[in-house]
């Protein structure tokens, strides 16, 4: 039995109502089409009876969210209720229930015959302002988006990039969790003025980071979603009881054939996620907790919503980072596609000149990133290719790089850091990978998985780096720094 014979058993094994999973890729395209018209006409005629009647709506429906909720799309909000049974379309509805997207708000489902009934919800008592030419276009707008694999906010949300900064553990009450080592601070691209206390913890699964990768653990036995999680200390990793194990980070390390970098990414044909990070042993392959790898030291993460068209790009990078892969699938069509990923999944990697691969990657709200997969990464690529001077802050350990302030552009190590109410802490306590540019005027931030160590420069690994000055003035949390 090929892989798309047993991807179709398993479907109908799962869902006695689904009998022809999956759909081959014209025909769901075609059923979508269909959707969308039968959509659109019935949400014309309610506005046309709406105008014709000045009535109001009684929506059979539980309104979910309200139109105070859609910041870019009020009024209305849009409500969708289903019924009926409809074999593969039916399961294709559901996967609209499972992502969870802003504009989105219901999708019911019954066992008869297929119905498709649409509700214009509004908290004032006209829908006068939208021509009915208009309301069919928003609905498409609507229904796309709630396809697309991104990044999810604290609300789960899909939300452009958020970054992580976790906090070691300390003795204080600054942010939930804090004594226990799960307490961090979060910013997005819709609040990237401040770092913010999380109300809730990193082992909690109602947060930003648990709410992304869930959307993988809900697609993983989906053949048409690629994905990778590796990291050089990988979750199944069994070496070392320590917080950090001494295998990936000694002096002399026996253990280099792998780049020290750490993250997830996961695609399907039309979106997909890029999750970089710093924290040893995670995340789990099947199933959302925090390690307790990750508790004593600080941590950071950054997360990107990113279009199909980024994928090969990434692929590139992790070449010349080679992760130690723990978790991976590559469907056929990708994998034709992108011919590099195969290489990237199969071990492969970059061999001899260039060491490094510089790109731009662009979000699905175009907001630009500098990706770096490195040599010597900090020093030799980073701050020249940026044109500034920068400050990093890595996990140090064993044979420090010593400072050259000859160089045109050169790094500065922190030595002590304080995120807002929190107790000041050591560059000791920190696992972080960040570097921040030293003037205003060039406003560099960066996000990675390499230390600043003598000991790492034959490893690969690499950062990402965004120029944005209210995101820089976020980061004004490095205290004290080395000096020539």
């Amino acid at each position: 039995m090929n892989v798309d014979e047993h991807k179709s058993s398993n479907c109908s094994q799962t869902n006695a109502r689904i009998r022809s999973c999956p759909l081959p890729v014209t025909t769901g395209v075609l059923l979508f089409l269909v959707l969308i018209a039968i959509a659109a006409f019935f949400v014309t005629r309610a506005i046309r009876d709406r105008r014709r009647n000045h009535g109001e709506y009684r929506p059979q429906f539980e309104e979910l969210h309200h139109a105070k909720d859609l910041p870019y799309l009020q009024p209305p909000a849009v409500e969708v209720g289903i019924t009926g049974g409809g074999r593969c379309l039916h399961s294709f509805l559901r996967a609209l229930y499972i992502i969870d997207y802003r504009c989105l708000n219901k999708i019911a489902h019954a066992e008869d015959e297929f119905d498709i009934s649409i509700r214009m919800l509004t908290q004032k008592p006209s829908l006068r302002g939208i021509p009915p030419m208009i309301a069919p276009f928003l609905l498409l707008f609507l229904i796309t988006g709630a396809f697309l694999l991104s990044c999810k906010d604290q609300n789960n949300r899909n939300v452009d990039w958020f970054i992580v900064y976790k906090m070691p553990m300390e003795e204080d009450n600054s942010v939930p969790g804090i004594r226990k080592g799960v307490g961090w601070y979060y910013l997005d691209a819709n609040h990237n003025g401040s770092l913010n206390a999380s109300s809730h913890t990193l082992d909690d699964e109602n947060q930003a980071v648990a709410y992304t990768l869930k959307q993988l653990y809900n697609q993983k036995k989906d053949s048409r979603t690629f994905h990778v999680m590796y990291n050089d200390e990988p979750y199944n990793d069994t070496f070392s009881s320590d917080p950090i194990s001494s295998k990936y980070n000694r002096v002399q390390d026996e253990y280099d054939e792998y780049g020290h970098t750490k993250g997830v990414t996961f695609f399907d044909g039309q979106s997909g996620v890029w999750l970089v990070h710093s924290v040893p042993k995670f995340p789990p392959p099947d199933s959302y907790h925090y390690p307790a790898s990750g508790h004593h030291y600080g941590q950071t993460m950054l997360c990107l919503s990113l279009s199909y068209s980024q994928l090969e790009k990434i692929a590139t990078q992790l070449y010349y980072n080679r992760p130690n892969i723990y978790s991976s699938h590559l469907p056929k069509a990708m994998a034709y596609e992108f011919g590099i990923l195969d290489e990237v999944i199969a071990g492969k990697y970059k061999e001899g000149e260039p060491y490094h691969s510089i790109v731009e990657l662009t979000t699905v709200g175009g907001q630009t990133f500098k990706s770096f997969a490195k040599t010597h990464l900090y020093d030799g690529l980073v701050a020249p290719t940026l044109m500034t001077n920068l400050i990093a802050e890595t996990w140090r350990r064993g044979d420090q790089v010593p400072l050259d302030c000859s160089a045109t552009y050169h790094t500065n190590d922190a030595l002590k850091i304080q995120v807002g109410s929190t107790t000041p802490f050591k560059y000791t306590k920190d696992h972080s990978k960040m570097a921040r540019s030293t003037y205003s005027s060039k406003p560099w931030l960066c996000i990675g998985d390499i230390n600043r160590m003598t000991s790492q420069y034959v490893r690969g690994g690499g950062t990402i780096c965004i120029s944005e000055k209210a995101l820089w003035e976020a980061f004004k949390v490095i205290k004290q720094v080395n000096h020539c």
